[in-house]
């Protein structure tokens, strides 16, 4: 950021001296402002002093939008300040969100190391990973970034690693004649074990998401098609169900509004409808799925978290139940209480 400001010639004199929105706000009470507020361009999009959840909704529906990481992390390079000469209630000052603290949870420091990895250096945004076990014995295994984002468009394509790779190999087995999935973004990827790795919808653009379903046979190393999607849908949250070679879809972003259901992914069924018993979730975007496996025979739980939703990141925090006891006739998730 700073580089760009001196490019065009006009440096920015004043961060280094006051490099925080805590430094900015001590700077205007030294000189003698009584009421001062601070935000970054980030907290000034939350907050409805300037804009309300109504207007960003307004505003995605003139232009639907989808680069939210982007949008955090340059709006939190940049403050807006409001002085007063006037005392309005007490100086206020809007840090960013402190670290939440651990007392009580004895935390160890787990060395972590990261080396260079020999294969393609793709560079690929919102793909998804799998892992690819090798042929040959004692060799390592191959990990598979898929799809995304590259820099001029979207890829169809993937990015190979393996260590026992020569950097520059080419991944064009899993595209075998074209058939596979078409280039997207923002779709998900979850492996089912001896089912395949599922691939669920994605998109191109914001307002083009997709609704086709692939599986990837490891041994065959090729893609088939499978059920679609009901609706069309990018950035939901699938997890595997144990190893029953089930998944669990919630949430997503559809063609204009946001997905408000659960669907269950069978081999044989498809896509099943989840009625939600209890607490409905909040409908977010790109929130955390997880599973913490089968409680009892054909009972899954796990927890449900994050995402997006009118442009803000949503704060709720679910546990979930899942009754696949009688797939058939099993129409029931159970979403239990909200715990923040």
């Amino acid at each position: 950021m700073l580089n760009h400001f001196q490019k065009l010639n006009t440096p920015l004199k004043s961060v280094k001296t006051y490099a925080t929105i805590t430094d900015q706000h001590t700077r205007f009470l030294n000189h003698g402002w009584p009421s001062v507020r601070v935000w970054t361009l980030w907290q000034a999009w939350a907050d409805e002093t300037f804009l309300s959840a109504d207007e960003r909704r307004r505003l995605d529906e003139i232009e639907p939008f989808d680069e939210w990481e982007e949008f955090a992390l340059f709006g939190s390079h940049y403050c807006v300040v409001h002085a007063r000469t006037e005392i309005e209630g007490t100086t206020t000052c809007n840090p960013p969100p402190a670290v939440p603290k651990t007392d009580g949870i004895p935390i160890k420091e787990v060395p972590l190391q990261f080396d260079p990895c020999p294969g393609q250096r793709g560079q690929r945004r919102f793909a998804a990973a799998m892992q690819l076990s090798s042929d040959r014995p004692k060799e390592q295994p191959v990990l598979l970034n898929v799809l995304g984002l590259g820099i001029k468009t979207r890829l169809q394509s993937c990015d190979l690693f393996s260590y026992g790779v020569e950097p520059g190999s080419e991944a064009t087995f899993a595209f075998r004649g074209g058939i596979g999935p078409a280039a997207r973004m923002c779709h998900s990827l979850t492996d089912l074990g001896s089912v395949g790795v599922l691939l669920a919808g994605g998109r191109g653009s914001p307002s083009t998401p997709v609704k086709d379903c692939w599986l990837f046979d490891r041994n065959l190393r090729a893609w088939r098609r499978t059920d679609d999607l009901p609706v069309p849908l990018y950035r939901h949250s699938v997890v595997a169900l144990g190893e029953s070679g089930m998944a669990l879809l919630v949430g997503g972003r559809g063609e204009k509004d946001l997905f408000e259901g659960a669907l269950l992914y069978h081999p044989e069924a498809g896509w099943v409808d989840c009625q939600v018993a209890g607490e409905r979730p909040e409908a977010t975007y790109g929130a955390v799925l997880a599973c913490v496996g089968a409680s009892r025979a054909g009972y899954f739980a796990g927890i449900y978290t994050g995402g997006i939703k009118d442009g803000l990141i949503a704060d709720q925090l679910l546990r979930w139940e899942l009754d696949i006891s009688d797939v058939k006739v099993c129409r029931t998730l159970a979403l239990l209480n909200n715990e923040n």
